[in-house]
C-alpha cells in the first residue's frame, strides 16, 4: 500500500513486520526515514495491511491484532493505530491504539476482511486530522454479513466510536473501501445490487447535529444494456 500527501509517501515493509515507514521528499531526494511501530507489538498483527496519511497524521490498520478484552479474545479483531506528528519530524509522533467496541472473530479492521494479502485493492483505512475511519466488510450483524464502517473521533483526550451500517441491511460488502475529507466520508459497497448484480454503490455520508447520515449514493451507469453494471463493482 502506497500513499501519497503532503509530500510523503507511506508504505509497507513486507520483510519487517509490526511497522510502515514514512519518507519525506526534498528538492534532492527521498532522504529521510521514520519508521513508526507499534507500542504493543505482537507476532502476525500485520501492521501496515493498510495505511493513508494526509498532512501531520498517519494512520495503519493491524488486522491481526488479537482483542484480550473478553474471556478467550478475539482473534484478528484488528486494530487501527493513530500517529501525529510532532513539530516537524515523525521521530516523535504520538499513538494512539483505536479498538471497536462492536468485537468478532475475524473482524479484520481496516483491511479486506477477505484476505488481508489483497488490501491494496481495497483500502479500509482513511484518516482526516482527528478523524479514523475504518472498514469491516464481513462483520455480521446476527444474521448476515452487511459489513459496517467504524468511525473515531478524538474530543479532548476522549475518542468516540460511532458504528454504521448500511440501511437497509444486506449482504453488500458495505465497508470494503473508505474515505472520509472534511465533513464527509464515502463508503464503498461493492456488492450492492441496485442497479444489477454486484453492480456496487458509494454511500456519501455527512456530519451534522444528528451525526453521521447519508447524504447521496452514487452508482455506475454504464447505459442501457441488460449487463451494463453486471458485477461492476463499483465503490
Amino acid at each position: 500500500m502506497v500513499d501519497i500527501n503532503n509530500s510523503y509517501v507511506i508504505t509497507r515493509n513486507e520483510s519487517l513486520k509490526d511497522e510502515y515507514t514514512g519518507i519525506k521528499t526534498t528538492s534532492i531526494s527521498y532522504d529521510t526515514k521514520r519508521k513508526l511501530t507499534a507500542s504493543d507489538a505482537g507476532a502476525s498483527d500485520e501492521m501496515g495491511a493498510a495505511v493513508e496519511i494526509r498532512g501531520n497524521y498517519a494512520v495503519s490498520s493491524a488486522h491481526g491484532w488479537d482483542d484480550p478484552l473478553a474471556a478467550g479474545g478475539y482473534s484478528s479483531q484488528g486494530a487501527m493505530y493513530y500517529f501525529a506528528k510532532t513539530g516537524t519530524s515523525w521521530a516523535t509522533a504520538t499513538e494512539h491504539i483505536l479498538t471497536s467496541s462492536s468485537r468478532q472473530n475475524g473482524a479484520k479492521i481496516g483491511t479486506n476482511a477477505d484476505n488481508g494479502i489483497f488490501s491494496y485493492r481495497y483500502n479500509a483505512t482513511s484518516v482526516y486530522e482527528d478523524r479514523v475511519v475504518a472498514g469491516e466488510s464481513d462483520w455480521y450483524d446476527g444474521s448476515i454479513y452487511t459489513g459496517q464502517i467504524i468511525i473515531w473521533e478524538k474530543s479532548g483526550a476522549i475518542w468516540v466510536e460511532t458504528n454504521v451500517t448500511a440501511a437497509p441491511a444486506a449482504a453488500d460488502y458495505y465497508g470494503q473501501a473508505v474515505s472520509t475529507y472534511g465533513a464527509h466520508i464515502a463508503v464503498g459497497a461493492y456488492g450492492d445490487d441496485g442497479k444489477n448484480t454486484n453492480a456496487g454503490k458509494v454511500h456519501m455520508l455527512t456530519s451534522g447535529s444528528s451525526g453521521w447520515a447519508v447524504a447521496s449514493t452514487l452508482e455506475p451507469e454504464y447505459g442501457g444494456g441488460a449487463n451494463d453494471e453486471y458485477s461492476a463493482h463499483f465503490g
